[in-house]
């Protein structure tokens, strides 16, 4: 490995003026790679291995951004001691919170695909970088995630001559994305898991209960429900079975400029309604 990436939250380092490297470093373009982990074999591994590096020098010879890469391999690579419940909440967070996944597509893939689908519901955009003549199923290629790159090579060197002459494109586009997510984000389902949690409490629903209505796992909803992060990209239809389930309505707020859950206070008794008026006060 390179030895400028000592870890995978090093920010990728060039050579520009001090200061200028600073402001990019403190707003760097953060990269997931996904690519095929499990069942390679010796020669996929090693092919693997020469497309991320070839990508990363592309990444670091840029003088416009910087790119902060995080590798799963370096963290959730199999073999690791992690729960797969860890691996889908770490590898989740990460490509929701990414700028652009960068995609290596080699070979077969189930977690690469799940990736996909996070990446395009958290409308994340991809690039996506395979060896010429290698099938890539219509299904990846259908995800609705836009498409900042698409490159075909022979050998890996290729990847970083394609790169270089788009990653300050690149860069931006996935910077622009990340303005603008940012921004929708702001106030939609602003504290929607702690809103949730109340809910769940004053209706007298266990995780349990609330997982089996919604056929989802009891630790993914509380997960959702003490991490913002987390509950932030949850797909609306999750949100609206446990809307029908907790009676939370939901509706656009003009004022806010985004979505908004209100509690339909006519189903409450009144001491369960003065409860609901002194969470809300502390949470004004």
């Amino acid at each position: 490995m390179d030895e400028n990436f000592q870890s995978e939250t090093d920010v990728l380092r060039f050579d520009v003026e001090p200061d200028y490297r600073m402001y990019l470093m403190n707003y760097p373009v953060r990269v997931y790679f996904a690519y095929p982990l499990t069942g390679l074999t010796n020669e996929q591994r090693q092919l693997s291995s020469e497309m991320r590096q070839a990508a990363r020098i592309a990444l670091e010879e840029s003088s416009v951004h910087c790119f902060d890469v995080y590798d799963p391999s370096e963290v959730t690579q199999p073999g690791s001691p992690h729960e797969p419940f860890e691996v889908y909440c770490i590898d989740h967070q990460r490509v929701e919170a990414s700028d652009v996944v960068f995609f290596f597509v080699f070979g077969p893939s189930t977690g690469m695909g799940m990736e996909a689908q996070i990446a395009a519901e958290a409308t994340v955009p991809r690039v996506v970088i395979s060896p010429k003549g290698f099938e890539i199923t219509r299904m990846f290629l259908g995800a609705p995630s836009r498409k900042l790159a698409e490159i075909r090579f022979e050998r890996p060197i290729e990847i970083t001559q394609a790169l270089r002459t788009q990653v300050d494109e690149i860069g931006s586009a996935a910077s622009e994305s990340r303005r603008r997510r940012d921004q929708a984000n702001k106030h939609a389902f602003k504290n929607i898991g702690r809103r949730i949690l109340k809910r769940r409490i004053l209706r007298g629903i266990t995780l349990q209960q609330l997982a089996d209505q919604t056929d989802q796992t009891p630790e993914w909803l509380q997960r959702l429900e003490g991490n913002p992060a987390a509950a932030r990209p949850m797909s609306f239809p999750l949100f609206l079975r446990m809307s029908s389930v907790l009676a939370i309505e939901a509706e656009f707020d003009d004022d806010l400029e985004g979505l908004s859950a209100k509690i339909l206070d006519k189903e409450l008794s009144p001491t369960m309604r003065s409860s609901l008026d002194s969470l809300r006060m502390s949470r004004g």
